[in-house]
């Protein structure tokens, strides 16, 4: 079931997310939307909403991709490694945690 239907023969769940896209200026159409202009608009949205969108992206991780925090731990050991060796290895680890299991694109 989707809920009560108003007279116009929409769901109210449906007339909220139109009002929603309505609400800001951001196109629903993101298809021809490059990743800078896709930046751009998050960056202009309210402080609750970008919230949302990094607790989607937290949340929506590639198969053996590594959060942030973790990528950041990661580069500080590189960075404080003696051993040029080890420091090569964490740099694989941080290459392989950044792209995840499908590896970087070429």
């Amino acid at each position: 079931m989707l809920g009560p239907v108003t007279s116009s023969g929409l769901t109210r769940s449906t007339l909220g997310l139109y009002a929603s896209l309505l609400r800001y200026p951001f196109s629903a159409n993101v298809t021809h939307m490059s990743a800078v202009e896709i930046i751009h608009q998050i960056r202009q949205l309210p402080d609750g909403e970008v919230e949302k969108v990094k607790r989607f992206v937290r949340e929506n991780l590639e198969p053996g991709q590594l959060s942030a925090a973790e990528l950041g731990a990661l580069t500080r050991q590189m960075v404080e490694a003696t051993d040029p060796a080890e420091a090569d290895r964490i740099e694989r680890v941080i290459i392989r945690g950044f792209y995840g299991d499908a590896g970087p694109e070429t």
